[in-house]
């Protein structure tokens, strides 16, 4: 649920906002694999929001609502970048880039319009 709550809040988040959302993610150093599959399927549920409105489709059916609202502020382009952003981050992760780098660097690409 808080991976998704981030997710929520990175549609209208500040700058600041982001440097605090990695805290989430240094809490959860040892599951971020985890993380990041949830961000990667609320992603996706978005992308499907925005493409279809078919809600019986949706991974995330129980957020249902969550996910209908937020869509508004991604365009399809910047849902599939986000992907591609998080994929990014998994890959440096496994090649021992700096943790806390990859992670602030996918928030803020996240963030970005």
């Amino acid at each position: 649920d808080k991976t998704l709550e981030l997710v929520d809040k990175m549609s209208h988040a500040r700058l600041i906002d982001v440097f605090d959302a990695y805290s989430f993610f240094e809490d959860n150093k040892d599951h971020v694999n985890t993380v990041l599959d949830i961000m990667l399927l609320a992603f996706r549920d978005m992308l499907v929001a925005k493409m279809s409105w078919k809600e019986n489709i949706l991974i995330n059916s129980d957020k249902k609502d969550m996910i209908f609202n937020n869509v508004s502020g991604f365009s399809p382009g910047r849902i599939i970048k986000g992907i591609e952003v998080i994929e990014e981050t998994r890959k440096n992760i496994k090649r021992n880039i700096n943790y806390q780098l990859s992670i602030e660097v996918m928030l803020m690409k996240l963030q970005e319009e």
